[in-house]
């Protein structure tokens, strides 16, 4: 365990969860049961930190892969939103050329309804 006594600024350094003697090499992890610092082989700690940086980069291609499949899926997204805009936009144009044709068929109508009221008047 870490006295106050053996503590002198410079001399220790703290690296995931590990703290360093930099004086004399010695490596000590926090062991969360007993609250105290125990002293750690040098080849456990070494074998753990390699250990971690192994899970680190198989979840990194991991999470790579899930990225480039959400990517993917993102841009297919796009594509499809696209022809549906290009679907909507025909529709709108052919309810506005339905539109038109059913006013002037309205306008002829009425036209030709004034007509027979001017030649009986």
């Amino acid at each position: 365990m870490i006295s106050r006594i053996d503590y002198q600024p410079g001399n220790y350094q703290i690296a995931d969860g590990f703290v360093l003697d930099t004086r004399t090499g010695d490596v000590w992890k926090y062991d969360e049961n007993s609250g105290k610092f125990k002293v750690v082989e040098k080849e456990d700690s070494l074998l753990t930190s390699v250990e971690r940086a192994k899970t680190y980069l198989d979840r990194s291609e991991e999470i790579d892969r899930e990225v480039r499949e959400w990517e993917e899926k993102l841009s297919e997204i796009g594509d499809d939103s696209q022809l549906a805009n290009i679907d909507l936009q025909n529709m709108l144009q052919k309810q506005q050329q339905t539109i038109q044709m059913l006013s002037n068929i309205s306008k002829v109508l009425h036209d030709t309804a004034m007509a027979v009221v001017r030649k009986i008047g």
